[in-house]
């Protein structure tokens, strides 16, 4: 796959994103030194009509110089960095362990609900990293 945008930005894989707010919090300290979410670029908001976690991100990773500090504290592996095309492999390598696994690309794990399942979080987080290590250049 050949996309042109070679800019790089975050990205929260909404069906990995367990709402737990880690990233905003790394974000604000990194920001401001301080856990506050003045000045954060990442929100995270649970919609209670779909009993999902959502996570918004508006960063480029300039305020990291380029390497997002939020990424090292996601515990699900949602939070992706890279170029359109290297984000949209990590989706097509996802969708497709997904596909194998559970016979559903559309899946979304019980860790975005209330309810987690420790054993199907570890798998989950295997497969982003291996997919972070196929695409990386």
């Amino acid at each position: 796959m050949e996309i042109g945008c070679k800019e790089k930005f975050l990205y929260v894989e909404p069906t990995i994103c367990s709402g737990c707010k880690a990233c905003a919090m790394a974000c604000s300290f990194w920001l401001n030194k301080e856990f506050s979410n003045k000045q954060e670029r990442i929100a995270t908001v649970f919609i209670e009509e779909t009993g999902f976690h959502e996570a918004v991100v508006n960063c480029n990773a300039a305020p990291c110089n380029g390497k997002p500090e939020c990424l090292a504290y996601c515990p699900t592996g949602a939070l992706m960095y890279g170029t359109l095309e290297e984000i949209c492999e990590k989706k097509l390598i996802l969708a497709r362990h997904r596909m194998k696994e559970y016979n559903s690309a559309m899946l979304r794990g019980s860790w975005t609900t209330d309810k987690k399942d420790e054993k199907d979080i570890a798998k989950e987080v295997a497969y982003v990293r291996l997919a972070e290590e196929n695409t990386e250049s």
